[in-house]
């Protein structure tokens, strides 16, 4: 980490994530395919697509036992949250 604090160091990536994101919400086209590991991010980003653009979505994905990280929460409160900006069936 050099002379960088852990907090200037989380910062840092969460510029870095959000110009990511930005990319991929402002991208014209319609359909999107997401890949990447677990704690990566990918929940936040189906998240933002889904405030920032009206319209019906379908989001697909496949995980094992999710717990969001730093939180330690479970997928079942997860998807209860996501239930205020899509349909968890």
């Amino acid at each position: 980490m050099d002379n960088m604090s852990l907090s200037d160091l989380i910062k840092t990536e969460e510029k870095e994530r959000d110009l990511f994101v930005k990319a991929i919400v402002s991208c014209y086209h319609p359909k999107k395919v997401i890949v990447s590991g677990p704690g990566t991010g990918k929940t936040y980003l189906f998240g933002e697509i889904l405030k920032q653009k009206a319209g019906h979505y379908l989001v697909l994905t496949f995980i094992n036992n999710l717990r969001v990280p730093r939180t330690g929460r479970h997928s079942v409160e997860l998807l209860r949250d996501c239930r205020e900006i899509a349909f968890v069936g």
